[in-house]
């Protein structure tokens, strides 16, 4: 069961990360739009990222999921800027700022759907 909903937080984790990224091109007045494709190509490791880190069993709290998500975004920003190294500067956008709300999103929209417990 928690597998399902592991894998609903890694299908909405593209599309959420590329809305966070259109929301920061909007605040920049497009200044950067050339960048978004690079950004959706290194956006797509960070879905089995989120994948694992929804699978994995902890306390059952949207707050816990949040934080969960937003770090799993921290961590795979730090990732990406050990493989690129001083490349990562050439994005024209927050790509952390991104990759934290979209994992934050799709791990948030993940718990949000499950069905609370009948037990108490």
């Amino acid at each position: 069961m928690r597998v399902r909903y592991a894998l609903l937080a890694a299908l909405l984790t593209l599309p959420a990360s590329y809305l966070a990224a259109e929301a920061l091109l909007a605040m920049q007045r497009e200044y950067g739009r050339g960048d978004l494709g690079s950004f959706l190509l290194w956006t797509l490791p960070f879905v089995p990222v989120v994948f694992v880190v929804t699978a994995i069993p902890w306390k059952e709290n949207i707050f816990v999921a949040f934080i969960l998500g937003a770090l799993s975004g921290v961590a795979f920003t730090f990732l990406v800027r050990a493989l690129l190294g001083p490349w990562m500067g050439a994005f024209s956008f927050s790509v952390g700022f991104a990759w934290c709300a979209g994992g934050a999103i799709a791990c948030g929209a993940a718990f949000g759907v499950r069905r609370p417990s009948r037990r108490f």
